[in-house]
């Protein structure tokens, strides 16, 4: 069972730009489209979402757990978690990265290549 602080929660959110012309406009309609509750038993947080190339999405985030959903970590220090998202909100892929110390990210981008 998780307890509340251990919950990664993932809330992908669509705005859409609402402008009749080509000047920026500052009104969105803003649409929930996916709602999933990820972690394990430690701390974990997402930070940043990005829409890809192909239609789906990735998250940017950390964990401290080394059980539950986070498959590839060994210890309990805090490490990068990216999760990559299809189009129809499956996860396709997910990673994390660091060492035996903290390592955090606050924003994902997708590269040219493809990469994050």
């Amino acid at each position: 069972m998780k307890s509340l602080k251990t919950i990664f929660l993932c809330c992908i959110i669509l705005c859409m730009s609402c402008s009749s012309d080509d000047t920026a406009s500052t009104s969105n309609n803003v649409a929930i489209v996916a709602v999933e509750t990820l972690g394990g038993s430690n701390n974990e947080s997402g930070r940043s979402i990005v829409a890809t190339n192909d239609g789906g999405y990735a998250v940017l985030g950390y964990t401290q757990s080394n059980d539950g959903d986070i498959i590839d970590k060994q210890d309990t220090s805090f490490d990068l978690w990216i999760i990559k998202y299809n189009t129809l909100n499956a996860i396709e892929w997910q990673k994390t990265f660091g060492g035996s110390g903290d390592d955090r990210g606050n924003s994902i981008i997708q590269t040219s290549d493809g990469g994050y």
